[in-house]
């Protein structure tokens, strides 16, 4: 590009995402999981007291958002990604004594992994129709 050498790096940030040069968003994840952890710390030394009512709130409002924004793309394939993601909410849920799915389903939190494969079906949907110009034919046989 006008005999200037372009560099070649492991990583690049586009649209808020890390994006690795093997396509695996490992240091994409690792950044949302280190994000959404502070956040989660915050809340806990922030509030002396958080009920089933305020826990769901804080936690759909301030930590959430880090570990779901633009999952369509970065989506964890590794089960070590998926598992490392979800170890998040579990924290956030041991309020309530209760086993992780039972916490989610008293504080009616579903898990990452399912608003994961929901943000999917959605995202097909939207191809299939028309709403998002995309050639289906090109996604699906």
């Amino acid at each position: 590009m006008r005999n200037i050498e372009l560099q070649s790096t492991p990583v690049d940030k586009n649209l808020g995402v890390f994006v690795d040069d093997a396509i695996k968003f490992r240091d994409h994840v690792s950044y949302a999981v280190n994000k959404a952890s502070r956040l989660l710390g915050l809340i806990r030394t922030t509030f002396s007291y958080i009920d089933e009512d305020t826990l769901p709130r804080l936690f759909t409002t301030l930590v959430r958002p880090h570990l779901e924004y633009r999952n369509i793309i970065w989506h964890p394939r590794y089960r070590i990604d998926k598992i490392q993601i979800e170890k998040i909410q579990r924290p956030a849920t041991k309020l309530i004594h209760l086993s992780y799915e039972e916490r989610l389903r008293a504080l009616k939190l579903p898990s990452l992994d399912f608003r994961r494969r929901r943000g999917n079906m959605i995202q097909v949907f939207k191809i299939m129709i028309g709403l998002d110009r995309l050639d289906p034919e090109i996604f699906f046989s």
